[in-house]
């Protein structure tokens, strides 16, 4: 997916974008340890949204990410301190990239 939030894409389709860049960090996470059993919890998350200059649903976008790990491991080990910022342009014009760190 490509596009800018506010301009060319719509804010639900914004937190689509957020699941999947979750869905994307989870398989990564699964391929490179094997299970999800070793993930002690989600300490920080960084939802970086592509969007135009007047968008404020920032918090609703980023929560396409953080329900999904809600979703994955439970509140007390999936959610963790979120931000949500919007930027002019990310490379590639994708519309969300995320940082996260986590306890393992």
């Amino acid at each position: 997916m490509t596009g800018k939030v506010g301009s060319n894409l719509y804010a639900s389709l914004a937190f689509n974008a957020a699941r999947q860049t979750g869905l994307s960090i989870l398989a990564t996470l699964k391929d490179q340890m094997g299970h999800f059993a070793r993930v002690r919890r989600l300490v920080k998350s960084l939802v970086i949204i592509n969007c135009t200059s007047d968008f404020i649903q920032h918090p609703h976008v980023a929560d396409g990410f953080s329900t999904l790990f809600v979703d994955v491991f439970g509140e007390d080990r999936g959610l963790g301190v979120r931000s949500a910022i919007g930027v002019s342009s990310l490379p590639g014009d994708v519309p969300i990239a995320t940082e996260i760190v986590i306890a393992i």
